[in-house]
């Protein structure tokens, strides 16, 4: 599904006045681990372990954290053998302006590696601090259980 324009997480370099955040993590090894990593993220699983209530109804996308409710829209989304692709984009009630896109794919040697990538503005150091702790426990919230 394309909805949307997602040119910002292409971005190869920092655009001025917007926050670059790029994290990854090996999830596993294994067919079983990529599917369950993809599974746990379309849960909701990945964003639980940040502490944030993920709500979808179609290409709306709400998060809470807190008590406070951040609005998205689903930019991209798309499953393929060795790749899962999920993009959203904050939509105008989000006190952020930007992208955050998370990938979760598996090589040739069956290493499962996930990936968030966010831009966002303002770029703030408070704000840049907690989408890092954010990405971190997507990440740990991705990766299957023992």
């Amino acid at each position: 599904m394309t909805t949307g324009s997602y040119w910002l997480i292409d971005a190869p370099r920092a655009v001025p006045g917007w926050a670059v955040l790029r994290e990854s993590r090996v999830l596993g090894r294994g067919r079983a681990d990529f599917e369950e990593a993809v599974e746990r993220f379309r849960s909701g699983r990945a964003h639980r372990a940040a502490g944030i209530r993920l709500h979808r109804e179609g290409e709306d996308v709400r998060m809470t954290l807190l008590g406070l409710n951040f609005h998205c829209r689903v930019a991209y989304e798309e499953l393929s053998a060795d790749e899962y692709v999920f993009t959203y984009v904050a939509k105008q009630q989000h006190p952020e302006e930007g992208e955050e896109s998370f990938v979760v794919r598996i090589d040739a040697s069956g290493t499962v590696t996930g990936f968030v990538t966010a831009i966002s503005r303002p770029d703030l150091a408070p704000v840049r601090f907690l989408q890092r702790l954010a990405a971190r426990r997507y990440l740990a919230g991705m990766t299957p259980a023992g």
